[in-house]
């Protein structure tokens, strides 16, 4: 299941790319993006931030990899310069949310020491059916 925010058309490379950039500019002291090029073209980028709250002192907000380009390092490189950037500002962990589907994003993290914390159910609010104990009839 994607959340229904998720469901509209994918966005393009650089208009993503340049909305975070203006997020990261009014609060740069607290997030930083990287951006992977190859023969100047940008294949990736990952977006990190410090958290004030919750269990999780920083995390990735956002890593995109170009699908030319993953299996070939990409994702690891920007998650390696993420991780620097969060230990340079004083974190001493970082997390990470993704699509539960997402299994290739599951090895990739993974293979970099990441493991299962948190667990995110979705359920979409819609006017169903429900019978007089107020539980929607399976």
């Amino acid at each position: 299941m994607w959340p229904s925010r998720w469901t509209s058309p994918r966005e393009t490379w650089p208009g993503r790319l340049h909305e975070l950039l203006r997020t990261v500019w009014r609060d740069a002291e607290r997030q930083a993006v990287f951006v992977a090029t190859v023969r100047d073209e940008t294949v990736g980028f990952v977006r990190v931030g410090l958290c004030e709250d919750g269990p999780q002192p920083a995390k990735i907000e956002t890593l995109l990899v170009a699908e030319a380009h993953r299996g070939a390092g990409v994702a690891r490189a920007l998650i390696v310069a993420g991780e620097r950037w969060c230990r340079d500002h004083g974190a001493t962990e970082v997390g990470v949310e993704f699509i539960a589907a997402n299994q290739q994003a599951q090895r990739v993290y993974e293979r970099l020491g990441y493991r299962p914390f948190l667990v995110t159910y979705l359920r979409r609010l819609r006017d169903e059916p429900r019978d007089a104990s107020g539980e929607i009839p399976r």
